[in-house]
């Protein structure tokens, strides 16, 4: 008797908590997210505290001895970049996946999708820095992110922007279960990427150009207008705002820029 109702309490409160997490399986993908988030924020404070006083913003040191090892830190710090920033508005999507199947695959789905998801974003940004290493120094500059700004700007007035981001919100059937199941959400994944990244790449790009101490103060106001056009079912609505918010970030650039000559 002394065994079952020590037993009991432990047993009772690992289904509790077994039962929240199969509940709201975006929990995981949450997690994976924030660990993200104080990657990135972290990693550009510490190189913004470690660049020389006498170093302006106009750029943030790519230019090194080796193009390689540079590179290849730009696409592990863009994979983190976007797993922080775009994982987050995928978790409805990954949430629907998972209450549409199996209980068995409740962390299976999502986890599929979100891999795929964050594929594509991953090939992008490879796309991206080969870009900006073809170009030089002068691509990572405030000169190119307030012209990316503006271009982002641009691009959230077109028709094109606003069918992509309704494509963002759209899903298709999984089925419940077996390696159909399994290539249906990564399918999804790939789906759901290729139209947000069609939709919010471009304002991905400036966080690309962006020299770290701009990028500290970028990733939050991005995240959240990006967030706002995702999260929210009529976010088209909401285009414009976000179009005269880059606007803006554009001249404000400039003008520090300007400044700087």
């Amino acid at each position: 008797m002394t065994t079952t109702s020590l037993s009991r309490p432990t047993i009772q409160r690992r289904s509790a908590w077994q039962r929240t997490w199969w509940a709201h399986p975006e929990l995981t993908l949450a997690g994976v997210a924030l660990l993200a988030w104080v990657g990135v924020v972290g990693y550009h404070a510490v190189a913004a505290m470690s660049l020389p006083a006498h170093t302006d913003m106009t750029h943030h040191g790519m230019g090194t001895h080796s193009a390689t090892p540079g590179f290849l830190q730009s696409a592990v710090l863009w994979i983190v970049m976007v797993t922080a920033m775009m994982l987050p508005t995928a978790l409805v999507e990954a949430r629907f996946i998972a209450l549409n199947g199996k209980w068995s695959r409740r962390q299976r789905g999502p986890v599929l999708f979100a891999a795929a998801y964050l594929t594509v974003w991953s090939a992008a940004g490879v796309v991206v820095f080969a870009a900006i290493w073809s170009l030089g120094p002068e691509a990572s500059s405030l000169w190119a992110l307030s012209a990316v700004l503006a271009a982002a700007a641009g691009w959230e007035s077109t028709r094109w922007k606003r069918h992509l981001l309704l494509g963002c919100h759209r899903l298709r059937a999984i089925p419940p279960t077996s390696m159909k199941a399994d290539r249906a959400c990564v399918a999804e994944g790939m789906r759901n990427g290729l139209t947000c990244v069609g939709a919010c790449g471009p304002m991905m790009v400036s966080m690309a150009v962006a020299p770290h101490e701009a990028a500290i103060w970028l990733m939050i106001p991005l995240a959240g207008a990006i967030g706002i056009e995702k999260f929210l079912t009529k976010g088209v609505r909401y285009i414009r705002y976000v179009a005269g918010g880059l606007a803006v970030a554009a001249l404000v650039v400039l003008g520090i820029a300007l400044t700087a000559v």
